[in-house]
């Protein structure tokens, strides 16, 4: 994920990491949700038979990850809202 805070002209990698590793790494359904009251931003990846939900408050400096939600091995497409 890149934030921009200047309209564009500049823009930063804001993904979900654990020190210098990325969390999603990988994904064969990303999608990305803005919830339009509280800003919270959401990203969740579909890996075959499981998905991986991350969100932020922060504008991405800071994010909050579940552990992979695997079950199932049902490939659809997953939903956030």
């Amino acid at each position: 994920m890149f934030s921009s805070g200047d309209g564009g002209e500049t823009w930063k990698d804001v993904s979900p990491a654990v020190g210098p590793l990325y969390h999603h790494a990988f994904s064969l359904d990303p999608y990305v949700y803005v919830d339009e009251l509280t800003s919270r931003v959401f990203t969740i990846d579909l890996y075959v038979a499981c998905s991986e939900l991350s969100y932020t408050d922060d504008e991405g400096a800071n994010w909050i990850t579940n552990p992979l939600n695997c079950g199932e091995p049902v490939n659809d497409h997953q939903t956030v809202f």
